[in-house]
């Protein structure tokens, strides 16, 4: 008995279909009564659908065909019934195959051609030396090169907030920075009217924080990244508010305030529910009409003041806490806007089939998300270097991510190795700079829109936060590193293999994680990646005029026939082509 729902003798489309797609179902099993496809949506009972004797390209089984009817996630294995026993066939043991069905849906594409890159506004920089502005009970860093803290009380609780003064002129200053580095979209950490240095507790939705300029000088930031062909994507945090915003204390105050109706009142008006007990961070009732209407809405709602100033997309902090009609809803009028705008979730596990709070989550289903935070991408690439999975795992895990995932939200997945709520990743990789140079050296060659967590690309290190969140070097930049980052960003902006390719993954030996871009209709054009983590031989067939290039200053030409080299740790490329 063999399956494989990867290969297209078997499975045929392979991966996430579209719906109303029809699916062909093979199974090898010659000596073989009878077979069933036992299948299920996701929220209703298994059905088998009998299957019938068939031979395919020589091989002997039982074949179907099935269409589904709703965008949704379905479950399916195989049951073989011999003369003395029925047998299953499942993708691993008790575990069904996934069958993710979607409505079509496009992504726009100047999004997927990107580099994003992170900034957390207060750590970024400031151009004045000083503070722009001042927050009460809260503290200024001496130096820009002082290490971040929190200052706690006996109850563990932050009593100051702590600031470096980083604000958007010093954004607007460094754009030329970023434009020669290759960027092509900056995604703000939240930049609201805040008491905090993350203002993830927003005070008011329709102001910029004072520490960070004005509106005219969001609106003069917006302009100038333009010019640089630099787009705009903003944090949305909209399942919590700050205890300290106009709409809670008017809440508070009134039972007749027109923000009541925004909280969840447990007993008015001290106890109410809050972001994971943090009292600071009182929930919000997104499904509430008013509440909406706000954010969303006709008029100078938040999403219409900001992406009409020329926001180009939103992230939504804590997307699985929203209502999935909030998210869609969000989705659509944003797109009424601007129609090539995008919508990223924070999702941390694989996004296909999360379910959070009793409600699986359909963010891939054509309505919702384009794309979600890669931090999936992020454990794989990083347990792999660090020796905690091999390269079959590896290369097993991501075939998963392609199969679940929708092509569109596969390509405009953001890879992410670093982030303001991880440590940086060359702490994760144990200050191992070739490893680090590895985990780069995937992120802009796979498919997907690679994602630069600010400093990253200097060497900056941090452990889990606050640590992660220090100031930008400046002045004290790591140049291999960063040198190393342009190599890298510009060969992917100039080999469009790279970012509209074909990914296929192969396994070598344990010690490798390996893949391939191609084009189908370009089968003599390939590129193979392989990251070696430590020195390892290997024997390649390879074709007339390939060019073997790794990023350890050294490019070897090869004519026809095998290589067998003794390949040092660190990331390879193998092309069949000049790259460019």
């Amino acid at each position: 008995m063999y399956y494989n729902s990867l290969d297209e003798q078997y499975k045929c489309p392979v991966g996430a279909v579209k719906l109303g797609e029809k699916i062909e179902f093979f199974i090898e099993s010659p000596d073989t009564l009878e077979a069933y496809l036992v299948i299920k949506r996701d929220d209703m009972p298994y059905v088998s659908i009998p299957m019938q004797k068939a031979e395919k390209n020589g091989k002997f089984g039982f074949k179907t065909e099935f269409v589904p009817n709703e965008a949704m996630l379905y479950f399916y294995h195989f049951q073989i019934n011999e003369p003395r026993e029925t047998r299953i066939i499942q993708k691993n043991y008790d575990i069904d195959y996934q069958l993710t069905v979607y409505e079509d849906f496009t992504v726009p594409k100047w999004y997927k051609n990107a580099i994003i890159y992170q900034i957390f506004p207060d750590r970024f920089y400031n151009p004045f030396k000083t503070p722009i502005a001042y927050k009460p009970n809260s503290f200024i860093y001496a130096t820009w090169k002082d290490k971040p803290m929190n200052i706690i009380n006996e109850k563990k609780e932050l009593v100051r907030q702590d600031f470096y003064g980083g604000n958007l002129y010093g954004v607007i200053e460094k754009l030329d920075y970023l434009k020669l580095l290759g960027i092509d979209v900056i995604y703000f950490n939240p930049i609201f009217e805040s008491n905090s240095n993350h203002k993830y507790n927003t005070k008011d939705y329709h102001k910029i924080d004072s520490m960070l300029g004005d509106e005219e000088t969001f609106k003069k930031l917006i302009a100038e990244a333009k010019k640089r062909d630099i787009e705009i994507i903003l944090d949305g945090v909209f399942n919590h508010t700050g205890d300290d915003s106009e709409y809670f204390i008017s809440a508070k105050k009134d039972k007749s305030s027109p923000y009541y109706s925004w909280y969840y009142f447990k007993e008015y008006p001290n106890v109410y529910e809050s972001w994971w007990g943090f009292n600071t961070l009182p929930k919000v009732n997104c499904m509430d009409e008013s509440y909406q209407n706000f954010i969303m809405g006709e008029g100078n709602s938040v999403l219409n003041h900001w992406t009409s100033l020329g926001v180009k997309g939103w992230r939504l902090d804590v997307v699985d806490e929203l209502d999935g009609s909030f998210v869609e809803k969000f989705k659509a009028n944003m797109r009424k806007v601007d129609g090539e705008s995008v919508l990223i979730g924070e999702v941390w596990e694989d996004a296909s089939n999360k379910t959070a709070y009793s409600q699986r989550k359909k963010y891939f289903m054509g309505h919702q998300l384009d794309s979600v935070m890669g931090y999936p991408f992020k454990e794989n690439v990083q347990n792999f270097l660090n020796g905690n999975i091999n390269g079959y795992q590896i290369a097993e895990n991501f075939k998963t991510l392609w199969e679940n995932y929708p092509r569109e939200a596969f390509y405009a997945n953001m890879n992410l190795i670093s982030t303001h709520d991880t440590p940086r990743c060359i702490n994760v990789l144990n200050f191992d700079k070739i490893n680090f140079k590895s985990a780069v050296t995937v992120q802009m060659t796979f498919a997907g829109v690679p994602h630069i967590y600010y400093a990253d690309e200097v060497g900056e290190t941090g452990q889990m936060c606050p640590d992660n969140r220090r100031g930008f070097p400046w002045g004290e930049e790591n140049e291999e590193i960063l040198n190393f980052y342009k190599q890298l960003i510009s060969l992917r902006k100039n080999n469009n293999i790279l970012v509209d390719g074909e990914i296929e993954f192969f396994y070598l030996n344990d010690d490798v994680f390996s893949y391939k871009r191609y084009f189908k209709d370009d089968p003599e054009k390939v590129v193979y990646v392989m990251i070696m983590r430590k020195n390892t031989l290997l024997s390649l067939e390879l074709k007339p005029m390939t060019v073997f290039e790794y990023f350890s200053g050294e490019t070897i030409k090869c004519g026809y026939g095998t290589l067998n080299h003794n390949f040092d740790k660190g990331c390879y490329i193998v092309s069949t082509y000049p790259l460019n």
